[in-house]
C-alpha cells in the first residue's frame, strides 16, 4: 500500500516546498553570507538544474552566449561538452579579433597553443569513421594506405553499397620513390628487403580493395600509382561539395602517422590548398588498371 505524500499545510514550517523564484531568492543570500563573488545559474527550470560558479565565470558565459547570439535556452538538450567546446572557440575567435589589444604576449602564446592543440590531432577522430561512410565520392592517398586498408572496410563498404566511387593513388612499387617511401616508414634504408617489404604491401592493399569492391557487386573503384615519396597522406571525402571534408595526415620519419588535420569548406585558404594539391597528385599519377 502506498503511503500518500503530505500536503503542503503538514510540513513543518522549515520543510515546505518554495517555487522555484524564491528558492533563487533563498539560495543567494545564503550565498552571499557565505562568500561573496559567486552567482547560482539554473540551466532548466523545469528540471531544477543548478550549479554555483564564480561571478566573473557567469559574465564570461553570459558574454559567449550574446557574442554568438545565441540564447542558453534555446539549444535544450543540444548544449552538449562538445557544442560548449565549439562555441568557446567561436566566441574567442571573435573576442580577440575585436580586444587583442588588451591581450598580453603569455596569454597568446597560451591560447595559441591551446588552438594549436586542437586543431593538430594525434588520432582521427570519432566522426572520421562516419564521414567515410556517408562519402559518394572517396579519393584516398597514401604511401601504402595501411591506415585505411582494410582497417575502415566497414565504411568503405558502405560507399560501395550506395555505387559511390573510391579512388585510391599509392605509391609507385615499381619505381625509384618505393624506396624512399620504404625509408620513411622504417627509418634508415636497409638495402632490398625493405623496398620489398614495402612493395608487396602496396600490391596486397591493391589487391584487397579491388576484391571489396568485387564482392559487393556495386559502386566503383579506380586505383593510380605515383612516382613520388609522399610526404603526408590525404583523404577528401565529397570534395566539391559544401558537406565535404579533408583529412590530412602526415608522415614523419620513421613514425606513426601524424598530426593529423581536419579541413571543411569554411576553412577556405586550406581547404581549397589541399583540393588543388589532390589534382596535382591526380594528374602526376598512371592508372594501374593491369
Amino acid at each position: 500500500m502506498r503511503t500518500p505524500a503530505p500536503r503542503a499545510k503538514d510540513l513543518p514550517h522549515n520543510t515546505r516546498r518554495i517555487g522555484l523564484r524564491e528558492f533563487r531568492r533563498t539560495i543567494l543570500s545564503e550565498l552571499n553570507a557565505v562568500k561573496d563573488g559567486a552567482s547560482l545559474i539554473v540551466s532548466r527550470n523545469d528540471e531544477d538544474v543548478a550549479c554555483i560558479v564564480p561571478t566573473a565565470v557567469a559574465r564570461f558565459v553570459d558574454k559567449i552566449f550574446s557574442v554568438l547570439e545565441v540564447s542558453p535556452s534555446s539549444l535544450g538538450s543540444e548544449l552538449t561538452d562538445a557544442a560548449l567546446e565549439k562555441m568557446f572557440y567561436s566566441c574567442m575567435v571573435k573576442i580577440i579579433k575585436k580586444e587583442h589589444k588588451g591581450i598580453d604576449t603569455e596569454i597568446w602564446d597560451d591560447l595559441g597553443n591551446y588552438f594549436l592543440d586542437h586543431a593538430l590531432l594525434k588520432r582521427y577522430p570519432d566522426e572520421y569513421s562516419t564521414n567515410l561512410a556517408a562519402a559518394t565520392v572517396l579519393w584516398t592517398i597514401g604511401s601504402n594506405l595501411r591506415r585505411i586498408i582494410p582497417t575502415y572496410f566497414d565504411e568503405l563498404r558502405e560507399i560501395f553499397k550506395r555505387g559511390g566511387t573510391i579512388n585510391a593513388i599509392f605509391v609507385d612499387p615499381y619505381q625509384d620513390a618505393i624506396k624512399f617511401s620504404a625509408q620513411q616508414e622504417h627509418g634508415s634504408y636497409h638495402g632490398d628487403s625493405m623496398r620489398d617489404m614495402q612493395r608487396d604491401l602496396i600490391v596486397e592493399n591493391r589487391t584487397l580493395l579491388r576484391n571489396l569492391r568485387a564482392q559487393v557487386g556495386r559502386g566503383h573503384v579506380k586505383i593510380w600509382r605515383i612516382n613520388h615519396p609522399l610526404s603526408y597522406g590525404i583523404d577528401v571525402i565529397d570534395g566539391n561539395t559544401h558537406n565535404g571534408v579533408i583529412y590530412v595526415r602526415y608522415f614523419p620519419f620513421a613514425d606513426t602517422g601524424q598530426p593529423i588535420v581536419r579541413l571543411r569548406p569554411a576553412n577556405v585558404h586550406w581547404y581549397n590548398y589541399y583540393l588543388y594539391q589532390l589534382e596535382r597528385y591526380k594528374n602526376a599519377s598512371i592508372a594501374w588498371d593491369d
